[in-house]
C-alpha cells in the first residue's frame, strides 16, 4: 500500500503529483499473494499470512486513497510468482502478512484520521466479510 509519498517513491522513483482522493464503488481486500513477502522473509505460509492488498468493485463502499502519476514500466508478473510455488494469486483462504498489514495501518494513521478510519472500516480480509475493525 503506497499511502505515503516516501513509500510510493521506493516503488516508483519518478512519482509526480502525489495526493489524496476518494474512490467510490470499491473496497480493499487482503486477497492476493505477494511474492515480495517471500523475498523479504516475512511471509508465513504455514498460517497463510501471505496476502497483500488489492481493490475490487463493491457497490456502496468508498475508499480514501492516494493518487500519483508514474512512468510506464513493463513487468512480467508470472515470473515473479512461480519461483515461490505460488500457483494461484487471487485467493479467499489467505490472511494479511502481519508486517505488511501493520505498515499499512501505521501509514494511513500518519496520512490523516479520515484515511485511518476508512482503512480500518473498509478493508476486508479475503473472506470479504470481516473488516480490520472486526
Amino acid at each position: 500500500m503506497l499511502c505515503c509519498e516516501r513509500s510510493a517513491r521506493s516503488t516508483f522513483p519518478d512519482v509526480v503529483s502525489f495526493g489524496v482522493a476518494k474512490l467510490n464503488g470499491f473496497r480493499r481486500v487482503f486477497a492476493h499473494v505477494a511474492p515480495i513477502f517471500f523475498e523479504r522473509g516475512i511471509a508465513k505460509p504455514e498460517t497463510k499470512e501471505i496476502s497483500s492488498l488489492s481493490v475490487e468493485p463493491c457497490e456502496g463502499e468508498s475508499l480514501v486513497i492516494t493518487v500519483f502519476e508514474i512512468k510506464k514500466s513493463e513487468e512480467i508478473y508470472h515470473e515473479r510468482y512461480g519461483r515461490f510455488g505460488i500457483d494461484k494469486i487471487w485467493r479467499d483462504d489467505v490472511l494479511p502478512c502481519r508486517v505488511y498489514c501493520r505498515h499499512c495501518v501505521l501509514a494511513t494513521k500518519n496520512l490523516m484520521n479520515e484515511a485511518y478510519d476508512n482503512f480500518l472500516d473498509h478493508t476486508y480480509l479475503a473472506d470479504r466479510k470481516t473488516t480490520l475493525t472486526k
